[in-house]
């Protein structure tokens, strides 16, 4: 990622300005010439690249900014992990623009999250291997495997799935055992973006769990732009400001609650549910596990102490 926090990626635009006899335009849009900022965030492939990814990210259209400042600030103030992968889903991103360029190999985006694992986990084995365990391990919990909540407290997952016009939401509420004490899903035929579906199955869970009065609670979704916007109080826009106002109007009646991004494999209940509620009526559940995913909980449960 050195070359991108220094802007010397040789993309189209700039291998052109270089006097390099190469189209300046986006292999994937017509018109639409290649800088850097279009080849990571801007592309609608990269896009769908993104938001498939373990990253779950959505991009807003027209952003304020450069993706290098969005980079930088990242560093800045999130976990080292969150910065790990983002450079994996870059690196990935970047390979696949070489594949379709060089060899005319054009990549599905299911491919790209894959590969973006697989170097991912390639990465910490090295680091492991060169003596870096110690190092990695003063960082902040892995956030690709679910955890339980501190003694006394809630977590709250949340999740968004589309289909055609449809958006399933979901949200699964555990204890510090792992135990399912809520769950329910919900299917929404509203023309959302995947950012306010996102944001819609946040304040369902949200509500969900102020409804049970469950007042110390834990909330993770993978769609880190959301997380973002509700930490610091941003303005996405339109609607999903209006959610987000939604959300953090219930916030003073928790007597503790806090936001945090996981990767999507740490969110695999809430997933899977979501993708339930496409295809079945809105379904509440207390106390006991949802069919559908209870091979997730069961991975999750702790063991009784004696």
């Amino acid at each position: 990622m050195w070359r991108v926090l220094r802007n010397i990626v040789p993309t189209r635009k700039r291998l052109w300005n270089k006097g390099v006899n190469c189209s300046p335009f986006c292999p994937r849009c017509v018109g639409v010439e290649e800088t850097l900022d279009h080849l990571l965030r801007d592309c609608p492939w990269a896009k769908q690249a993104w938001f498939s990814s373990i990253m779950g990210i959505v991009w807003e259209d027209n952003p304020v900014g450069s993706f290098v400042n969005w980079f930088l600030e990242l560093i800045e103030t999130t976990p080292r992990e969150v910065v790990e992968g983002v450079c994996a889903v870059a690196y990935a991103i970047w390979r696949a623009r070489n594949r379709l360029c060089f060899d005319n190999k054009d990549s599905v985006v299911t491919d790209v999250a894959l590969f973006a694992i697989q170097e991912l986990h390639e990465y910490k084995c090295k680091q492991q291997q060169l003596g870096g365990h110690a190092q990695a391990s003063a960082s902040p919990p892995s956030s690709r495997i679910w955890c339980p909540p501190p003694s006394g407290y809630y977590k709250l997952n949340v999740d968004a799935a589309g289909a055609d016009n449809d958006w399933g939401l979901a949200a699964v509420i555990r204890d510090d055992r792992g135990m399912v004490v809520a769950a329910c899903c919900k299917q929404d035929k509203r023309a959302w973006s995947p950012e306010m579906a996102e944001t819609a199955g946040l304040v369902l869970g949200v509500k969900l769990a102020r409804d049970l009065g469950l007042w110390s609670l834990c909330a993770e979704a993978d769609c880190q732009t959301v997380i973002l916007k509700v930490q610091t109080r941003g303005a996405c826009g339109a609607y999903i400001d209006l959610l987000i106002q939604e959300l953090l109007c219930m916030v003073p009646l928790f007597s503790c609650i806090s936001f945090s991004h996981v990767f999507r494999e740490a969110n695999s209940a809430a997933h899977w549910l979501a993708k339930r509620a496409l295809v079945s009526q809105d379904e509440i559940w207390l106390g006991c596990t949802p069919p559908c995913i209870r091979s997730f909980i069961a991975s999750n449960v702790l063991p009784r102490s004696s």
